[in-house]
């Protein structure tokens, strides 16, 4: 008899119990920062807690944001059913692309109760994403992702390498030919040089030839080539970070505004962050105006050198 009541009768009141339970719907939203750097994640939660026999539909946001300044990088929805009420969670990884205060992505309940329909909205959720200053670490906008790499995939590279060192030892051969023949070279002074190459990157772009990335990279490149051939300091083969840890006012002229100007455009080349004509063309008057200041190096400083190399000599011989 207890058994029969167990199997039968239990199951029963249990669910006549859960009938009779009043149908109620809470909803919360959350976010663990209001503030971030561009780049940075938000983890957005939204908590849905249901009592007895209540439908609802839920407009998933992850369907319907698609702004360019703010992405939803992941989603995951997580179900608990308790003995009185039911607690669905919601949880977004979300993602800024520019600075600025943003409202949160806004999201809507629509439950039925006794044949009628009600909407619930969500309370509005403001966060201010700030952008980097210099010296600030830039943080990885992606996720890092296994890749399985096929066996072939090496074939191909260690061929490419093969070329590479062929193609290599062509260049120093025709390198040695061209000095056996004494093919005299026309020296062109750094500061010419790079004024030439800022006037036809600003055609190019003037003329909408290339696009914002490529822009970013020539300039840096011809900056960069010109401060190593002007300060004879490695700065070509330096990142932006080698050279914040490396270099100084004494070292380098104008230390703090060049860094702002690479790690500026270091940010536009690897996060492809869109900038208008006018800031290039800002970037672009930056890198003209500190060539034509200072110039080439001067022959006072070539000739100092060339007594101090000979100096040196001197005493190795000694």
């Amino acid at each position: 008899m207890i058994i029969y009541f167990i199997l039968n009768i239990a199951p029963l009141v249990a669910k006549q119990n859960k009938q009779n339970i009043t149908p109620t719907i809470e909803m919360l939203s959350s976010i663990n920062t209001m503030e971030a750097y561009i780049g940075q994640y938000i983890n957005y939660q939204v908590t849905i807690k249901t009592t007895g026999n209540i439908k609802y539909a839920f407009n998933d946001i992850k369907f319907l944001y698609t702004e360019d300044e703010m992405r939803i990088i992941s989603s995951e929805t997580n179900i608990k059913n308790k003995k009185d009420y039911t607690q669905t969670i919601y949880k977004y990884k979300i993602a800024f692309y520019n600075h600025g205060i943003y409202d949160m992505p806004s999201f809507s309940i629509e439950h039925f109760e006794n044949e009628k329909q009600t909407i619930l909205s969500n309370t509005q959720i403001y966060v201010s994403i700030k952008q980097f200053s210099d010296g600030q670490y830039l943080p990885t906008i992606k996720n890092n992702e296994h890749i399985n790499i096929p066996w072939y995939v090496f074939i191909i590279i260690i061929a490419i390498i093969i070329f590479i060192i062929i193609g290599i030892i062509l260049i120093l051969f025709l390198i040695k030919k061209r000095d056996s023949l004494n093919v005299l070279k026309v020296y062109e002074p750094e500061d010419i040089e790079a004024l030439k190459e800022l006037g036809i990157l600003e055609n190019k772009i003037g003329l909408n030839q290339i696009s914002l990335l490529e822009y970013y990279f020539i300039l840096t490149q011809i900056f960069r080539k010109y401060l190593t051939s002007r300060f004879e300091l490695p700065i070509l083969e330096m990142t932006t970070d080698d050279i914040r840890r490396h270099m100084s006012s004494r070292i380098l002229p104008n230390y703090k505004n060049i860094l702002i100007f690479l790690s500026h455009s270091d940010f536009i080349k690897f996060s492809k962050l869109q900038s208008d004509k006018k800031k290039c063309m800002d970037d672009m008057r930056f890198c003209e105006a500190y060539i034509k200041k200072y110039g080439r190096k001067k022959e006072e400083e070539k000739e100092g050198e060339n007594n101090e190399s000979k100096h040196s000599n001197k005493k190795r011989n000694k």
